[in-house]
């Protein structure tokens, strides 16, 4: 939804922050999508630090 609105540009914590700034989305979905980001984040780099 948010390509569609134009927010195709920057990180993707910005491209959560900027339709937010501009009431686009709430507060709270904000919130929660950078949850799930953060999350997804962890996720994809846990095994950093693992012995290979």
């Amino acid at each position: 939804m948010l390509k569609l609105k134009g927010y195709k540009e920057g990180s993707l914590n910005t491209r959560i922050k900027q339709p937010a700034d501009d009431h686009l989305i709430t507060t709270e979905m904000a919130e929660w999508a950078h949850e799930v980001r953060l999350e997804a984040n962890e996720q994809r780099h846990s095994d950093e630090n693992a012995e290979l």
